[in-house]
């Protein structure tokens, strides 16, 4: 039976947890107002006082590429091949996103100003996973801790700044988001760059509150996101290939991190509540 890498989203006030289980692991939640960078909240204001970002808006420490540039078809079969051929190693861990209601910081570190019916500002909250050396992820399945959440405007939850799920399929469509072919199956995975959406125009007709899904087409994912400024379930299942494929692609090391980005037009958006979920990473410990 093919193996999918399951995750739900849901608000409680709760605080992130750590747990430890066959080796070491640790989680922390970075919130951050537009800028990416893994750091700790500043002054309150949603900027962060210990930034690494040059101020276009594009995090300088995102998760992303930190082994030398962006992988390629070899390096996600070399995660393909190694995850089928190594044994599968596990750990447990318990993560939160943690409540934002500040709304966005605008014209501040790559936000602009507020313009309605645009894509002006973001709010970032990162994760940073920390994994063994030379270890693999092969698989992650993650369990809610809770039963509603909320968000206002738009939701994209990335992986290593993959797409893994956003509220609003326009964001695709209209090229907001940055096309990433996967040789393999001749899937597009899509890559998240502020600069890229940063002052586009919000098409609110279409698409604007269906989700994206990467794997939906094929049937081997699926998930559910509320719409915008409603209460309700958070829930996303992502094929284990389709992971792997982001986990080559990355080309991070162990240094992985989830991110929420929550993006705003012109008042108080850049919102969402807390939500917590538990987290059982299967690995592999390559050769050096």
């Amino acid at each position: 039976m093919r193996k999918v890498f399951a995750f739900i989203f849901l608000s409680l006030p709760i605080l992130l947890a750590y747990q430890n289980c066959a080796e070491n692991v640790a989680f922390e939640t970075s919130p951050v107002g537009s800028t990416a960078d893994g750091g700790n909240m500043g002054n309150g204001d949603g900027i962060n006082d210990d930034s690494n970002s040059d101020g276009d808006g594009v995090s300088d420490n995102d998760g992303g590429n930190n082994d030398g540039g962006p992988g390629d078809q070899d390096d996600i079969d070399y995660v393909k091949t190694t995850c089928e051929n190594s044994p599968w190693q596990s750990l447990n861990t318990s993560i939160t996103f943690p409540s934002y209601q500040n709304g966005c910081a605008y014209n501040q570190n790559g936000n602009l100003g507020p313009r309605n019916g645009f894509v002006q500002a973001r709010y970032e909250h990162i994760v940073p996973m920390n994994i063994p050396d030379n270890a693999i992820i092969c698989d992650l399945d993650m369990q809610t801790q809770t039963s509603t959440m909320y968000y206002d405007d738009h939701l994209i939850v990335a992986l290593n700044n993959y797409v893994l799920s956003s509220s609003n399929l326009n964001y695709i469509e209209d090229g907001l988001l940055v096309p990433v072919l996967n040789s393999d199956t001749q899937e597009t995975l899509y890559k998240y760059d502020w600069a890229q959406m940063v002052g586009a125009p919000w098409r609110q007709g279409g698409n604007h509150n269906v989700v994206y899904c990467l794997g939906e087409d094929s049937g081997n994912s699926s998930c559910q996101i509320p719409l915008t400024q409603n209460t309700g379930s958070f829930k996303v299942d992502i094929d284990e290939d389709a992971l792997q494929t982001i986990i080559g692609l990355s080309n991070v090391g162990s240094n992985h991190k989830f991110k929420l980005v929550v993006t705003g037009d012109n008042d108080l958006d850049c919102i969402s509540s807390e939500f917590s979920f538990n987290v059982n990473i299967k690995y592999v410990i390559a050769d050096d």
